[in-house]
């Protein structure tokens, strides 16, 4: 899926393996090892590098699919799911359309709800990142943001790359 050939290839087949493997892998079961959780995160998240990859996931019902899975695993207390699932759902912010949707508003009252736990700093930059795509230019984004009231509050004396993606984001909230 690394290889724009082979997602092209994949997201054009009507026996694309891509919606197995969310289905079998990413979903919340508990009983999915961890292993086979991780590697459906990192083809899934490969799926999302392409347009042509999201956009099949885009014209399917998977889309809500791998949000929900992407939600649900960046909130577990292994670090490597939540990393993994928070690139997912960068990838997947990257290639949202501009316009209000069932999805944007998945995606962004699931990552605001995510932040307001106690997350790694990785984990924590990732979603901020994919926050800060869907509210550029996207007033409703923007408002939904707003009417979620999340609170971005940076640790005393630090201006780290975590730190940078919060001011932006806070002026684009402001503008």
């Amino acid at each position: 899926m690394l290889y724009s050939t082979v997602n092209s290839h994949y997201a054009n087949s009507s026996t694309s393996p891509t919606s197995i493997i969310i289905k079998r892998c990413l979903a919340a079961h508990k009983d999915v090892p961890k292993i086979v959780q991780l590697r459906g995160i990192f083809v899934a998240t490969n799926v999302f590098s392409y347009s042509h990859g999201a956009k099949m996931f885009m014209q399917t019902a998977m889309l809500g699919e791998a949000i929900d899975c992407g939600l649900e695993l960046v909130g577990r207390e292994d670090m490597a799911l939540r990393m993994s699932a928070a690139a997912l759902l960068y990838n997947i912010a990257l290639h949202l359309p501009k316009v209000e949707s069932i999805e944007m508003v998945q995606l962004l009252s699931g990552m605001a709800h995510t932040l307001s736990n106690e997350l790694d700093e990785e984990t924590e930059f990732r979603l901020l990142l994919a926050i800060s795509k869907l509210i550029y230019c996207n007033s409703a984004a923007q408002e939904l943001v707003k009417s979620l009231d999340l609170r971005l509050e940076s640790k005393e004396g630090a201006m780290g790359r975590r730190e940078k993606v919060m001011e932006e984001i806070n002026k684009l909230l402001q503008s």
